[in-house]
């Protein structure tokens, strides 16, 4: 019984023609069969609709020893005749006359060889998720599935072992009519086409499986589906490692059986050194250093920001690592290197479907993590341009402060030093102590939410960037401008219960005395506003002699400050000739319209005395832009803020006069 079934075994395939040499064959079923889908994260079975099979005009593949496609001594023949019949793919395969044909020839006709492959890429597809059911094309699913809705198929190959443990060509049937349906041994299901049966010569009787047959038939049945998928995800991983840009052309080379993974991967690493290309990215699986990735994302994020920033200035340094090679960078070209260097071939892919994919997070993690941040990046640097440019006045006057949190700090200003002591030869030298005037403030948080729409990410319109985050640079900026304006027009009470600006003796508590009877800006009144300053002293009753070094006024008397702080002589009514203005070049004009009516003030230079401070988070005066994880948008949500507070330091370098 056994020798009989051997010999059966090694019958010609049922469809063979002696003749010709020639066999008929299906190439592919709508079999579902399990594939490995990176979108999907998992193994799925996988269905390719016949319907929507894309054909050579020839219809004809070659046919080729088990996928190796580099070549033409892998080619054994070919796939002709090519036919989607109902749920199946027909094809007669010939053979061609070398050594290489005939030996394959030989193993199909002897039945050593059964099994075919199809190689194809799917263009179009729809997944199905585990739990529903979707129409397909007119056709219903249930999940989990993916259905290949359009494919084309580019070879047909001869494989030694089948995905399927049915994936066997046809011996000639025995007297009980048994036949054996096969699939196919890579991704496709293949199997012989039927013809009419034709009568066994020798009857065999069926025999009946022991335990034991069973039991090893199972173990086979699992060590192929395992060997099987263990195959596809190599395949799948090598030509991911192959899209890396330069690599195209090693994917026939490395998808050879023997290759491994890691030959594979150290392979690439070894192209791409000696390439010498820059900008390679590579994907998921193959590891390029962090250096070579911060490299990338930097100049990335310089190339977008010449292109999408009016007012940047470039950094040719970055032109080393390859800035200047991408001069015609886009958010659609940005997307598609994301998603390649990740192992999602975008080439097939609409406007609208790549930005589809690299703003899902689930689908690829690591590309969207990539693609939002060199965005963020340019993002901030286009709040830097515009608060470059932006007016801000208070730089002039103020003093600039950082604060570490957004706890209530301590502003240690020192208001006098002690008066040195006389000390003999050889007595003991006395310690003296800083007064401080221990002022409290406290950062407040500004912040708003802006989106990079989809319309503008799939039409590539670049100049977003710098119509979106300009105008909120703007904004702040003059928002941060008009902190220490507001302080001087509050007036509020400062820690020793005195308004900031009072016409109060010193001696008197809360008593500041640095604001005198409104009057126009004159050198007269410039000349009361300094020695309001100069009379000030210290806690220890130490005269400062603080001179004014900027007048602080809004447009009603702009140009008269302007006139009276940049001329060199003033006429008087005493004089018909100008007299030499004391005040030229002295004092600097500072016009700002958040000092409202005629107001004015002057302030000491804020590197010698306490005056008003604006303080930041670690110092950071530009708005911070990051993306926020939300599906209320159509595009990229950023949240835009910037952390601040304006605070008087002290009252004796400032005074104030209500104008007239």
């Amino acid at each position: 019984m056994q020798s009989e079934n051997l010999f059966r075994a090694f019958q010609p395939p049922q469809t063979w023609d002696e003749t010709t040499g020639q066999v008929k064959a299906i190439l592919a079923t709508e079999t579902p069969v399990e594939v490995y889908d990176r979108e999907y994260g998992d193994f799925i079975p996988e269905i390719l609709r016949m319907d929507g099979v894309v054909l050579p005009s020839d219809k004809r593949l070659p046919l080729v020893n088990t996928h190796q496609i580099r070549g033409i001594e892998n080619v054994l023949g070919s796939c002709i005749d090519l036919n989607p019949n109902g749920t199946n793919l027909e094809t007669t395969l010939v053979f061609s006359p070398d050594t290489q044909g005939n030996n394959a020839k030989a193993k199909v006709k002897g039945g050593h060889v059964r099994d075919l492959s199809v190689g194809y890429q799917v263009i179009e597809k729809t997944i199905v998720g585990e739990g529903h059911t979707q129409m397909v094309n007119g056709r219903q699913y249930t999940g989990p599935v993916r259905v290949a809705t359009k494919w084309v198929p580019f070879e047909g190959s001869l494989c030694p072992i089948g995905a399927d443990e049915n994936a066997k060509t046809r011996s000639k049937q025995g007297n009980h009519g048994e036949a054996i349906a096969e699939t196919n041994s890579q991704r496709s299901k293949t199997v012989e086409k039927t013809n009419t049966p034709t009568a066994p010569t020798v009857p065999t009787p069926q025999a009946t499986p022991s335990h034991d047959e069973k039991a090893i038939a199972e173990r086979e049945k699992k060590a192929r589906e395992e060997g099987q998928r263990a195959e596809v995800e190599r395949q799948n991983e090598i030509r991911s490692m192959c899209q890396v840009p330069g690599c195209e052309g090693l994917v026939e080379e490395l998808t050879k059986p023997e290759i491994t993974v890691e030959m594979a991967r150290n392979k690439i690493i070894e192209h791409l050194k000696t390439e010498r290309k820059p900008l390679g990215i590579a994907p998921r699986g193959v590891e390029i250093t962090a250096d070579e990735k911060d490299k990338f994302t930097r100049a990335a994020t310089e190339a977008m920001a010449r292109a999408a920033i009016k007012n940047y200035r470039a950094n040719r340094e970055l032109d080393k690592i390859g800035a200047d090679q991408m001069s015609r960078i886009g958010f659609q070209s940005l997307a598609q290197r994301c998603l390649r260097s990740n192992g999602i071939n975008p080439e097939w892919m609409s406007p609208s479907q790549v930005m589809a994919k690299i703003l899902t997070r689930s689908i690829s993690p690591q590309a969207t993590a990539e693609f939002t941040s060199i965005l963020a990046n340019v993002a901030n640097m286009a709040n830097l341009a515009a608060m470059q440019v932006a007016p801000a006045t208070w730089r002039a006057w103020c003093r600039k402060g950082s604060a570490q949190d957004f706890r209530a700090m301590t502003l240690a200003g020192i208001n006098d030093a002690p008066a040195l002591i006389q000390t003999p030869e050889g007595a003991e030298i006395k310690w003296g102590k800083l007064s401080d005037r221990g002022t409290t403030v406290t950062l407040s948080t500004f912040a708003i939410k802006t989106a990079l729409t989809r319309q503008a990410l799939v039409n590539d319109q670049l100049g977003e960037f710098d119509r979106i985050f300009t105008a909120f640079s703007m904004r702040w900026a003059a928002q941060v401008n008009a902190l220490p304006y507001a302080i001087l027009l509050a007036n509020a009470a400062l820690a020793d219960t005195g308004t900031l600006f009072n016409a109060t003796a010193t001696s008197t508590k809360g008593g500041h005395k640095n604001q005198h009877t409104g009057a126009a800006i004159s050198n007269t009144t410039l000349g009361e506003a300094e020695a309001l300053m100069m009379e000030q002293t210290g806690p220890n009753g130490l005269k400062l002699n603080i001179r004014p070094k900027f007048l602080l006024c809004g447009s009603a008397y702009g140009n008269n400050a302007t006139v009276i702080l940049t001329s060199p002589g003033i006429a008087t009514a005493q004089s018909s000739s100008a007299v030499k203005n004391i005040y030229y070049n002295m004092i600097e004009p500072v016009i700002d319209s958040n000092i409202t009516g005629n107001k004015w003030f002057t302030a000491a230079d804020p590197s010698m005395y306490d005056t008003m401070q604006v303080s930041f988070l670690d110092g950071n005066e530009n708005l911070t832009t990051s993306m926020k994880d939300c599906d209320e948008v159509l595009g990229i949500e950023y949240l835009v803020y910037g952390d601040a507070v304006a605070t008087a330091l002290d009252f004796r370098g400032m005074t104030y006069n209500p104008g007239a």
